[in-house]
């Protein structure tokens, strides 16, 4: 039996997603080219159709519905194909271009007959390769079918963990009744009165709370709605996670792999909570209506659910905030205020709230050595008072370049971005356009210029790891001691030239890319 795809190459959870692109090859061109090869009169393919389980197929798909599809060949272990397809007839085209490519790392030929076990798709793809030159029969050897039902137990099993992984995490089960009731209560009125009309989504609002220790805690979040799909209130722990959110918006899943898993409460059904909770609900009698819809508290990562971080009582007052605010109706807020339950409601939220006094009146050091403008053996420093923003250090330490001559040439050092790194990996990352090539590789945290998100310098503190992205290492150290001014040094005695080996090997592998027809390269299916 070949080598089976590992659990990875069955992530169904990602893969629905994607699916291919239905017109970009045209089937009467893959069926002339595949006339056009030599054909091997003794050999033939396994095609393989395999639904995916019920519970991952939407219930509008209908006859539709996507696949799994596997083509085997004598050529290798490895399959051929294992892909998943959007439905039968870009299943049917994904078969015409590996036929026409031929297996990997082997020359293409044309196979003599395609094996199929499912004899209503036998007959359907027969009647598509019927003047190709390629047979089509319905395959009912024992062992293939033996074959076939193992892949779809393994599939099944897989399913059924990524159904786990993805199940929500409890997070009203031990609370008191009347707490439950409140937060039902609160989402009702921020849904009728229609919160995301009111209050912008473009600013975060911040929230303050007394733990039950005594320690002050607090928050960033923004409504949603105003887009007019998912209503509710994303949370962030923290202003740097929000920064984040808004510096990678461009790759969702970096959003979601920087922030450690999205947070937010909105409306959902039975399956948007854990089934102790719906029971909970039950018990309480919250749950009414034939598709009764609740507050659902979830967060999610990469991986699947994560256990809430926000508690439920911090979610009620900033709802009821919000649902007081827009309950007077008129116009849009531009600014609030508001206490409820012990929760301090303040909009817009600034970078600033969320710190201690002793993090606004310290200093901070930055220390950089590294990258493609700095020599080896050298060490830039920068101080500065804690409280401010990474801007207003970038602008008052450029400012002292520019007017020092023995210095300018330190101006390119300064970094006109903070990154840290990807926990992704580089293995996973996506090529979104031939520019992610040219772009730094990990999670912005900030960045120069109009648009950027502010950062109080004392917040980079929180971040390890950080760099500029093309090799200059930045380590970021806080002090109580106060300070006023910005200043910098350069230590050290240069040991060789910068390296800048990174950006043009980037711009060597981009131009190769661009070069390719509309700078785009079609899938490839042998990998």
């Amino acid at each position: 039996m070949p080598k089976f795809p590992s659990d990875d190459e069955l992530d169904f959870f990602s893969l629905l997603p994607g699916g291919q692109d239905e017109g970009y090859y045209d089937p009467e061109a893959l069926l002339e080219q595949i006339g056009a090869l030599p054909q091997h009169p003794e050999v033939s393919w396994l095609v393989v159709p395999l639904p995916l389980p019920a519970e991952l197929v939407p219930p509008e798909a209908g006859g539709d519905a996507p696949l799994m599809l596997l083509i085997l060949t004598p050529d290798g272990s490895e399959p051929a194909l294992f892909e998943l397809a959007e439905d039968p007839e870009e299943a049917e085209l994904m078969v015409l271009q590996v036929l026409s490519e031929g297996p990997p790392d082997v020359p293409a030929y044309r196979p003599a007959a395609l094996r199929v076990p499912d004899m209503q798709w036998a007959f359907s793809l027969g009647n598509v390769l019927r003047d190709s030159g390629v047979q089509v029969v319905h395959e009912t050897a024992p062992e293939v079918l033996e074959m076939v039902a193992h892949s779809r137990a393994q599939m099944d099993a897989q399913a059924a963990s990524q159904r786990e992984q993805f199940t929500a995490k409890p997070f009203l089960v031990g609370l008191e009744p009347d707490v439950v009731r409140e937060y039902v209560r609160a989402f009702t009125r921020f849904m009728e009165a229609g919160a995301w009309e009111v209050l912008p989504p473009d600013k975060p609002l911040f929230a303050a709370w007394t733990d039950e220790g005594g320690e002050r805690q607090s928050l960033y979040a923004t409504v949603m709605g105003d887009m007019g799909e998912s209503f509710g209130v994303a949370f962030f722990p923290d202003w740097l996670t929000y920064a984040e959110q808004i510096e990678n918006s461009f790759d969702q899943e970096l959003v979601v792999a920087a922030t450690g898993g999205m947070e937010a409460v909105s409306a959902g059904g039975e399956d948007s909570f854990a089934p102790q909770d719906w029971a909970y609900l039950k018990e309480l009698k919250l749950v009414k209506g034939r598709h009764p819809q609740l507050p659902s508290l979830l967060r999610m990562s990469l991986e699947g659910t994560l256990p809430p971080r926000t508690p439920v009582h911090v979610v009620t007052g900033i709802l009821n905030v919000l649902a007081d605010r827009a309950e007077k109706k008129g116009t849009r807020a531009t600014s609030l205020k508001g206490d409820s339950g012990g929760v301090q409601v303040t909009y817009p939220g600034k970078p600033r709230d969320e710190l201690r006094p002793e993090e606004l009146t310290g200093t901070v050091t930055l220390t950089m050595r590294g990258g493609s403008h700095l020599a080896p053996g050298l060490t830039f420093t920068v101080t500065a008072p804690s409280g401010e923003l990474v801007s207003k250090m970038y602008a008052q330490v450029s400012r002292q370049i520019e007017n020092n001559r023995q210095h300018q040439q330190l101006w390119a050092v300064l970094p006109r971005q903070i990154m840290r790194p990807d926990p992704r990996g580089e293995d996973d990352r996506p090529m979104l356009s031939p520019l992610d090539l040219l772009r730094p590789q990990g999670i912005r945290v900030w960045s120069h210029g109009q648009g950027g998100t502010p950062v109080v310098l004392a917040q980079l503190t929180r971040r390890a790891g950080l760099s500029d992205g093309h090799g200059l290492s930045i380590d970021v150290q806080f002090s109580p001691e106060p300070t006023t001014e910005f200043q910098f040094a350069v230590t050290g005695k240069a040991t060789g030239k910068p390296d800048n080996s990174r950006r043009v090997q980037a711009l060597d592998e981009a131009v190769n890319f661009l070069k390719t027809p509309f700078g785009v390269q079609p899938p490839d299916r042998k990998k």
